[in-house]
């Protein structure tokens, strides 16, 4: 396993391995550690990028951020050298902020949290054939600091926003124009 690293996302898949993210660098690359479910055995994959967020999509692919930049990046585990792609947020209207927590839903949409942007940006995944693209489709403007997203089971977007103790719900909507952004405050 890593020896040295501070973890900064993570996920459990359908078999029960761990995922986690380490944004430490490893020959100028963050790591990307997956743990047996029973614990047996572990195996370190350098990640392309320095590592902040972390998710699974349904063809078994990890999604990444970059904690430095606006980068985001997939690969599939099994052939990180063949399969890896990187990204970079558009649209951030002059934010330069760097992309945090990110989450993928069934319906190939991704999402990533901006920090102190203020924005989660919203992205759909273009499967054809072995490559994977991305398209962008909005950014949601929602409390501030944006760390942490999730998706729940309704399809509802929820940001953890660091920036003023709040919370903030994305209802989406057809034309991303029309979606509700509501803030909860959670002391």
């Amino acid at each position: 396993a890593m020896t040295n690293g501070s973890f900064y996302g993570g996920l459990i898949d359908k078999e029960g391995n761990v995922w986690a993210a380490s944004r430490y660098f490893h020959g100028g690359v963050g790591r990307v550690l997956k743990v047996s479910n029973d614990l047996s055995t572990s195996e370190v994959i350098d990640a392309g990028i320095p590592v902040y967020g972390i998710a699974l999509d349904k063809y078994g692919k990890i999604w990444v951020t970059d904690a430095y930049s606006t980068a985001f990046a997939t690969f599939n585990p099994t052939d990180f050298l063949g399969t890896q792609k990187v990204f970079y947020q558009q649209n951030r209207g002059g934010q330069s902020c760097y992309a945090q927590g990110l989450a993928v839903d069934d319906n190939d949409n991704i999402f990533i949290a901006g920090c102190g942007s203020a924005v989660v940006g919203h992205y759909k995944q273009v499967v054809n054939g072995n490559n994977t693209g991305v398209e962008f489709v909005a950014n949601y403007s929602v409390s501030s600091g944006p760390t942490g997203v999730a998706v729940d089971g309704k399809g509802n977007v929820w940001s953890s926003d660091y920036g003023n103790n709040a919370v903030s719900r994305i209802t989406l909507a057809a034309n991303p124009i029309d979606a509700k952004i509501e803030k909860f405050d959670v002391g």
